[in-house]
């Protein structure tokens, strides 16, 4: 009889995606303003749809760190709690 695996409880992972960054820029502009993940993608000038699905990982992973809020179904707001009173740096 052997031994089941473990279950090793692993560290959480960033969202630092290849368009984490960005979306954040373009999100932090205007913060009342719900946009989508088409809308994202044209002012991220993105074509190819590899890159809008990277794109949608990234706002997925951001959702998930609660630094973006998904509003309706498919609207993204930067949640307010996050950056409220504070100096943001974006490198």
């Amino acid at each position: 009889m052997s031994k089941g695996k473990k279950n090793i409880p692993r560290t959480k992972k960033s969202s630092a995606g290849k368009y984490t960054k960005r979306i954040l820029e373009i999100l932090l502009q205007d913060p009342e303003q719900a946009l989508n993940y088409k809308q994202l993608s044209s002012r991220l000038k993105l074509s190819s749809s590899d890159e809008r699905e990277g794109l949608v990982k990234d706002l997925q992973g951001l959702v998930s760190d609660r630094r973006v809020k998904e509003f309706d179904r498919g609207k993204y707001k930067v949640n307010r709690v996050t950056y409220k009173n504070k100096f943001i740096t974006i490198i």
